[in-house]
């Protein structure tokens, strides 16, 4: 038996054969018996589902459909995990309320000035506006240094105001002469004490002993409105030395100030020459 149909090859129910067969067609001919049809399963319905003991009446029934929805998906940005209500305004783990709005953690913030939790104040000097900045014996300039101190730098401006006055009361060789080299020699001084200090802290001669002048209230760096002040009695004592005649009343003045000086940088409480009773300031050492 033949068929020129264009039936392609294949398993096919050839015509005659008993229902329920099937033969081979090579796409010309059929090939063999006749062969059952093999049986396909059929495919199992979805189980129903089952609702809750009838004897259990606080077990809510839930649509499967509502139990499933939403499985497998990350829940949305801001909820709370699966099961848990969100708490509002509760304290921290451990019971422990968070700290106020802008207020410092674990107590009260730190005064003013204090060093950082755990660290140190500077070398010589107590917490700014703490008990007794920068006004303890133990980090006072001695009265010994200061006095070498002192005449170190007297040796440093005598040198240059006399090198300068010299040229000068030469250059104009009158009485004229005698009150500008003076008065330079003043301003010399003056600038020595007020440039170095409120610049470096100290003198050439305070820095050997790595001294530094301070403001008494609260051991704060000092400027030049406070050395201009603090130098004032030298200013004068100059001033009044370069003027003809007066100038012999310089003499005894500025011994009185160099005793009363000497006195209280080895009695006074806080070791201040005239200088610093002026200008309201103290000698310390950087330990």
């Amino acid at each position: 038996m033949t068929n020129t149909g264009g039936t392609p090859a294949g398993w096919y129910h050839a015509p005659g054969d008993p229902e329920g067969t099937q033969r081979y067609w090579d796409a010309a001919q059929w090939i063999g018996d006749p062969q059952p049809v093999p049986q396909q399963p059929a495919p199992q319905a979805p189980a129903a589902p089952q609702a809750p003991q009838a004897s259990d009446p606080t077990v809510a029934y839930t649509p499967p459909a509502a139990a499933d929805q939403g499985a497998g998906q990350p829940p949305q940005y801001g909820a709370p995990p699966t099961g848990q209500a969100p708490q509002y305004d509760a304290p921290p783990a451990g019971g422990q309320q968070p700290p106020a709005f802008g207020g410092a953690p674990g107590g009260q913030p730190p005064a003013y000035g204090s060093p950082p939790p755990g660290g140190q104040a500077p070398p010589g000097y107590t917490a700014f506006g703490g008990p007794g900045a920068a006004m303890q014996t133990d980090n006072l300039a001695e009265g010994w240094q200061r006095i070498v101190a002192r005449f170190i730098d007297g040796i440093i401006v005598g040198i240059a105001s006399f090198i300068i006055g010299v040229i000068v009361a030469i250059a104009l060789d009158n009485l004229l002469g005698g009150l500008i080299a003076g008065l330079i020699g003043v301003a010399i001084g003056t600038a020595y004490e007020v440039v170095l200090t409120s610049q470096l802290g100290a003198t050439l001669g305070k820095k050997i002993f790595n001294m530094r002048i301070v403001n008494e209230s609260d051991g704060s760096k000092v400027d030049d409105n406070v050395m201009l002040k603090r130098y004032m009695p030298s200013i004068a004592i100059g001033v009044i030395g370069a003027i003809p005649i007066l100038g012999l009343l310089s003499i005894p003045l500025g011994l009185v100030f160099v005793i009363l000086s000497l006195v209280w940088i080895f009695t006074d409480d806080k070791r201040r020459s005239v200088y610093d009773k002026f200008g309201n300031t103290i000698v310390i050492i950087d330990k």
